[in-house]
């Protein structure tokens, strides 16, 4: 299987930018499901991080600029389903966490700052886990982690000790089969919310927090068919977060705009491909409003949808992709200043 990292050209007009793209494949593991983006050694070069859920690893693409320069792989628990990357233990170093669906594990692998790991750490879970997501949620300046699981529909977070290990962890019900967690401010009280799609009950639910352990509640919204992945932006720049969903059910996407308090003002819903499965936000064509993009897993596509700053988007663009894509980042991998996919 293969990585498709998408680079963005710009042809630059008055006020927008038109996009071409420029595609490139690299080889990683057996059926790769998630992908995320950090600088893994250290020299100021993007690299690729890629769970593999069918030889149970993860992969680790160098980055030089416009291409890949060389790969590693380490071991995970079974099934990996969901990958992110932050600095657990305060080292200055990436770490990779990774979320391992049929054995009910995350793991956390520590980065060397080179090309390789300190070591790794494994915790239990809920069941099922199908997604993570990174943030200080009790605010003690040390980064914790949130993981949804899908088999015992509820969302588990673990709080970190800015070290190498972990200080408890609290588990909190959602919808059912929550599949994707995103993390933002949604009321705007300055402490960490927790963002789930859950899949089965065709509904979003938003976990409060109250900055120490717990939470002050949860809010819940419905949304198109079987939700599969969520991110959140300021798609009507009122300065309030927004949620949008990828529904895998009837391949749309839904906007859920945000109120800054615990309520939405409406939601909209835009086609997409065949059974949307990951979205992305950024502003691709550098007109200061953010876009989405969608990975179609039913029919091998991506679908720019470009914002409009009001909370409305348009159908740009359909691209071909391959090997049903599951997963999709955005960053600026040949450092020119413009988003690109991976």
């Amino acid at each position: 299987m293969c990585l498709l990292f998408i680079l963005l050209i710009c042809v630059f007009l008055a006020t927008s930018c038109p996009l071409t793209f420029i595609s490139q494949c690299f080889p990683v593991g057996f059926l790769p499901t998630s992908v995320a983006v950090g600088d893994f050694n250290r020299d100021g070069k993007l690299d690729g991080i890629v769970a593999n859920s069918g030889s149970n690893t993860v992969t680790v693409l160098f980055g030089s600029m416009n291409d890949i320069i060389g790969q590693t792989s380490f071991s995970t628990g079974v099934n990996p389903q969901a990958v992110a990357v932050a600095d657990f233990n305060h080292d200055g170093n990436l770490d990779i966490v990774v979320a391992n669906s049929d054995d009910n594990t995350l793991t956390v692998i520590l980065g060397n700052g080179i090309n390789d790991t300190i070591g790794q750490g494994i915790f239990s879970t809920g069941t099922s886990p199908q997604s993570v997501a990174v943030a200080d949620f009790n605010l003690d300046e040390k980064l914790d982690i949130v993981v949804a699981n899908s088999g015992n529909h509820t969302v588990t977070v673990i709080l970190g000790n800015g070290m190498n290990d972990t200080i408890g962890q609290s588990s909190f019900s959602t919808g059912k089969n929550p599949r994707s967690v995103a993390v933002v401010d949604f009321n705007l009280d300055g402490k960490p919310d927790v963002v789930i799609a859950n899949y089965v009950d065709n509904t979003v639910t938003v976990l409060l927090g109250n900055g120490v352990n717990d939470t002050i509640g949860q809010v819940t919204f419905p949304t198109g068919g079987n939700p599969r992945s969520v991110a959140v932006g300021d798609f009507n720049l009122d300065g309030k977060p927004d949620i949008v969903v990828a529904n895998f059910g009837d391949n749309t996407v839904a906007i859920l705009l945000g109120n800054g308090v615990n309520d939405t003002i409406g939601q909209k819903s835009f086609p997409t491909g065949k059974n949307p499965q990951s979205v992305v936000v950024g502003d691709f064509n550098l007109d200061g409003k953010p876009d989405v993009v969608v990975a179609n897993f039913g029919d091998n596509t991506l679908t720019i949808l470009l914002g409009n700053g009001q909370g409305s988007f348009i159908v740009y663009e359909t691209l071909p992709a391959s090997g049903n894509p599951s997963s999709i980042v955005a960053s600026d991998f040949n450092g020119d200043g413009k988003l690109d996919l991976g």
